[in-house]
């Protein structure tokens, strides 16, 4: 998703190298060019209760903090009842929680 208009599907070097960690600027020539653009975007689980999971997010630039706040996944919807406002982070935000109730689920 670096340039929406020429999606590419990532080598399996390239995802753990560039895509995983983060921290691909100037590294891979896809990252985006844009001077606001996060290098990493973290994710953590803050409460999970009341059918509702609520999560942290934070986007890194330069090893430091550039924007953060709260989502909160509805369990009923299957969707955020928050949003950040970039689809991209937000299907990045929706597999870490697919990922989470899958391991939920096995412990």
């Amino acid at each position: 998703m670096a340039d929406p208009s020429t999606p590419v599907e990532p080598s399996l070097e390239e995802l753990r190298r560039y895509c995983n960690l983060g921290y691909a600027r100037g590294a891979c020539s896809r990252f985006p060019s844009s001077g606001e653009a996060a290098d990493a975007v973290r994710f953590s689980i803050a409460g999970d209760r009341d059918g509702g999971i609520q999560i942290i997010y934070i986007l890194e630039k330069d090893y430091g903090p550039l924007r953060h706040g709260p989502l909160v996944w509805d369990a009923a919807a299957r969707d955020f009842s928050t949003g950040i406002g970039s689809p991209t982070i937000e299907a990045q935000a929706r597999r870490f929680v697919e990922s989470y109730l899958k391991r939920r689920v096995q412990s």
